[in-house]
Formats: structure tokens, sequence, C-alpha cells
């Protein structure tokens, strides 16, 4: 009936502002939301950060971890979806701090554009009421190269930032996350974690 419409807005409006308020608090929060494709298959596949039954539940202990630290080393088997993570991590930092510097070390640049272009597809896939309010400024209108820059109402700018393993990679930036990809097949590591540990 036509009396039901205003209430079903109010309701569709709560959960909305429920859903922002929960996914500020925490990266799970926001990356139960995030639809990801394999480019392997092209299947679509989500996060399972909230159901301890899940058998990908164990990624979320790890991303606690990394909330908790201020430096995490991860030794990991290959495929097990933690760049996915990272990634995850990198978005959550780059729309709930607005402001902020986020930087992804690579082993090249083709590898750098890879996890950019995932952090973009995660950022697409989102419906617009966890944006935080922000807008994408660069790229306007092509997929991203190395950087995504989004604009939030109060003027400040988040940027992510893909880097190429050098060793100057991150050097003299600030940064409010720093992720290293593939770290152990860098070929200037140890420079890039000098670079990187004062940001």
């Amino acid at each position: 009936t036509l009396t039901d419409t205003p209430t079903r807005a109010r309701q569709e409006q709560a959960r909305r502002l429920l859903e922002h308020r929960q996914a500020q608090q925490h990266p799970a929060h926001l990356l139960r939301h995030v639809a990801c494709v394999d480019s392997t298959t092209g299947e679509r596949f989500h996060f399972q950060l909230e159901d301890e039954t899940d058998g990908w539940y164990w990624q979320r202990t790890l991303l606690d971890e990394w909330m908790a630290a201020s430096k995490h080393v991860c030794l990991k088997a290959r495929q097990i979806g933690i760049t996915w993570l990272g990634g995850g991590l990198a978005l959550w930092t780059m729309l709930y701090t607005p402001g902020s510097q986020v930087l992804v070390v690579s082993v090249n640049e083709t590898e750098a554009i890879k996890v950019v272009n995932r952090i973009w597809d995660m950022l697409q896939s989102l419906p617009p009421h966890l944006w935080n309010g922000g807008r994408v400024i660069k790229p306007l209108k092509a997929r991203p190269s190395a950087e995504i820059h989004v604009q939030f109402p109060d003027g400040r700018v988040s940027v992510l930032r893909g880097l190429t393993s050098t060793p100057y990679a991150g050097h003299g930036s600030t940064a409010a996350l720093v992720l290293l990809d593939e770290f152990s097949r860098q070929p200037y590591a140890a420079e890039t974690w000098k670079a990187v540990l004062p940001t």
C-alpha cells in the first residue's frame, strides 16, 4: 500500500546507516559487501570474515592481527587470498581514514598495477553508502594504472599508490598503510624495508 512506502524508506535508510557505522568500526564489516573477481577463472567471490564456521574465516584472525600491530610479516603459502585481504584493508583505510595515503609495493610495475586494479574493482563493487562520502577524482574514466584518488566532502583526499620495488620505493613518504606484496620476491627487499619503516 502507499502508506507502507515511507516506512520502507525509513527502514532502508536505517539499514544503510547501520552498515556504514559497522564498516567504520572494522574492515571485516566493509568487506562483507565487496565482490571480488578471480582473474584466472572470472568467478566472483566474497570474503567470509564474519562466519566462524566458514573454512575461510581464518582470514579474519589475520585481519585482526594486522589491525592490532604496527608491523606484520606473514610467511604464507601462495594462492590463499592474502593479497586480496591486504587489498581489502587498503580499501578500508583509504575510505575510512580520509586524507590517508596507502602504498602497495610490488615486484614490478605489472604486479603493482594488478593489485591497484583489484582494489579498484573492490571499490566499484561497494554500494555508494559505504564509500563514506568519498568520490573518485582519479582516474576519471579509465581503469587506474598506479593510483586511485578519493576526495571526501571536507576536501581531504585519500591516495592509493602502487609502486615498483626499487631501492627508493616509499622513501620519504608518509603513509597510513604500506603493503609489501610478494615481498620475498622483491629484488630490493632490504632497501625497501629500510625506506618504508619510518613511514
